[in-house]
């Protein structure tokens, strides 16, 4: 009896130590699954999740049996029969409730191959498994984007009667990319500053960078945008994920014309944004050039110049340039 009495004691520790980590492991599994997506999904099980923390980088797209779960648009995307096709995943506060809920950023494909921007979107699984669609309103609005040269146009194009070229489709493509698949705020203005007379353009664009600042005083970027020229095509378009992309080039102002003595720390802001832009693809940046002139820089160290392409780029060569830009934009914002 003592003998028997003994070995249950020794035996006991054994069986409480698997107990106990049984009972942590579903702890944590129950808790893991509820802040998925701050309670509101009961679909997806805690064990995927945990799948895609210990071996996908907690990428839940990378996951194939998550990614199962997740196949089909609802809602918004239902009636167009898309289905999600590129996924990016970040996490994002759920309607003033604790806990997170995953953001996905993606593509779309239709029935008729064609893929387009999904735009920003809350994306968790219901209880029917299907995928519902909330959008994002930014907090506010970070990136500022004017065209000093707004009669600047892609190959083939030009501006239309009131001097409004294609360059300002890649400003309002860049601003959409930030804020409905990054959201990050972003506001355009489409005033055209080269016309009629070219030599004001930038006393013109001046007056507008002010006034967007003034509206705007909590923006973190102020993008001059234009395209380049004199280049061979070549010399400017680059192949990312499959597709053609006009490459990019960061501009610099300084004081060798005129008054600008705060302009090195434009550049070094110009370069921590490039290395971001680089992270998104080596080949996408052609370099971050400091020149004589100082393109109304001076007004901020959030100011800088971008170029999109040249005028032998396509306009939607230029459009996917401008969107692979956003991408390195929301990184270098977030890091600062």
């Amino acid at each position: 009896m003592s003998f028997r009495r003994y070995a249950l004691r020794r035996r006991a520790p054994g069986k409480l130590k698997y107990l106990l980590f049984f009972a942590l492991f579903f702890c944590f599994g129950a808790a893991l699954g509820l802040n998925y997506d701050g309670g509101r999904s009961y679909h997806l099980p805690f064990v995927s999740v945990l799948r895609t923390i210990l071996f996908c980088d907690g990428d839940l797209a990378a996951c194939p049996e998550v990614a199962a779960l997740l196949p089909p648009l609802s809602e918004s995307g239902a009636e167009k029969a898309e289905s999600l096709k590129k996924w990016e995943v970040s996490y994002g506060k759920s309607d003033g409730k604790k806990g997170k809920i995953p953001v996905f950023y993606g593509e779309t494909v239709s029935r008729d191959g064609i893929v387009s921007a999904m735009g920003s979107a809350l994306v968790r699984v219901s209880d029917v498994g299907e995928v519902a669609l909330e959008e994002i309103k930014p907090a506010k609005t970070s990136v500022l984007i004017y065209c000093t040269h707004t009669a600047e146009s892609f190959a083939g194009g030009g501006p239309d009667a009131e001097g409004r070229g294609q360059i300002l489709a890649a400003a309002h493509r860049l601003a959409d990319t930030l804020t409905e698949r990054y959201g990050v705020g972003a506001a355009v203005s489409d005033n055209v500053h080269d016309s009629p007379d070219w030599y004001k353009s930038y006393t013109n664009s001046k007056k507008t960078a002010e006034e967007m600042m003034a509206a705007y005083p909590e923006a973190e970027l102020v993008i001059d945008l234009h395209r380049d020229s004199g280049l061979k095509k070549e010399a400017t378009t680059v192949e990312i994920d499959g597709r053609n992309a006009a490459s990019l080039l960061l501009v610099v102002g300084s004081d060798v014309k005129l008054e600008h003595p705060n302009w090195k720390e434009n550049w070094a802001n110009a370069k921590a944004l490039g290395a971001c832009l680089d992270q998104v693809s080596p080949k996408l940046l052609r370099g971050v050039r400091v020149q004589k002139s100082r393109y109304n820089q001076h007004l901020s160290p959030k100011c800088l110049l971008l170029e999109v392409g040249t005028e032998l780029n396509t306009e939607e060569e230029a459009l996917y340039g401008a969107e692979l830009a956003a991408k390195g934009i929301a990184a270098y914002l977030d890091s600062h």
